[in-house]
């Protein structure tokens, strides 16, 4: 399946060619039996290949569903990281070339590459992309400045990011993106030094996935940190560290442990 799923995407053109030639060449048979009027076919054969465009668009984030699992819910980037390596060199659509070079570069967060990551999201012309992939773009540039304790350009990207989430008027697209637009506000938080609108933030949140729960814990510990209260934050470190499995928070988590001591 994996192997279909991978020859779809380097070449969606082709497999979209191939299903709507059969499937028209089919149809149209079947409506000359039943001597249906020439413009019913021309209104199916439409229909018919406006549905394939959408199939045959939708098997990258079918090939990525195990990957994302993994990270999201399992706390291991491993899978997430060869998936998009795999695909980095193929000639893919535009669009889903550069969602896997931001997936990509989640991975390459989650094993400590931060500038690495943060040169390679530079390199993508994002003028063009649609609406959401900008947000998730900004919103990972932003995320890989606050981690390497660049604030400035943090909270550049992090208004860039807010600007078009807010002027997104479907609801259903903002929503779908809402919970990472909630952490990444908390951040901004914790960047101006507002520890105590963090901590109530925090309390607010309902984490969607095992990922969520343990960078929570994570700003949680820090905030913490920063308010002086070192038990309650190395309670929360301490569930980052059991919970996290093999995420980047378990490494940072760790190392504010270690200086507690």
């Amino acid at each position: 399946m994996k192997k279909i799923n991978m020859f779809v995407i380097k070449h969606p053109f082709i497999t979209w060619l191939l299903m709507s030639s059969f499937e028209i060449g089919a149809l149209s048979y079947f409506f000359y039996l039943l001597n249906l009027p020439i413009w019913s076919y021309f209104v199916v054969d439409l229909l018919l290949m406006l549905i394939n465009l959408v199939y045959v668009n939708s098997f990258y984030d079918s090939l990525l569903v195990d990957a994302l699992y993994e990270y999201n819910y399992r706390g291991n980037p491993e899978l997430l990281l060869s998936t998009t390596t795999e695909l980095l060199n193929e000639r893919l659509p535009r669009n889903i070339s550069q969602v896997n070079v931001i997936n990509y570069c989640v991975a390459l967060r989650e094993i400590g590459k931060f500038r690495e990551a943060y040169d390679i999201l530079l390199t993508l012309n994002m003028d063009k992309s649609f609406v959401l992939n900008k947000v998730v773009y900004y919103n990972n540039l932003c995320d890989l400045c606050h981690l390497m304790d660049d604030y400035d350009n943090a909270n550049k990207y992090y208004s860039e990011m807010m600007s078009i989430y807010n002027n997104i008027s479907n609801r259903h697209i903002k929503k779908g993106f809402s919970s990472n637009v909630y952490l990444s506000n908390v951040n901004d938080l914790y960047r101006s030094g507002n520890y105590n609108e963090v901590l109530l933030k925090l309390n607010e949140f309902k984490p969607d996935n095992l990922n969520q729960s343990v960078d929570t814990s994570l700003t949680y510990g820090e905030t913490y940190i920063k308010l002086g209260n070192y038990d309650k934050a190395k309670e929360h470190l301490s569930f980052v560290i059991q919970k996290g499995n093999k995420l980047l928070n378990v490494k940072l988590a760790k190392c504010l442990l270690s200086e507690l001591k």
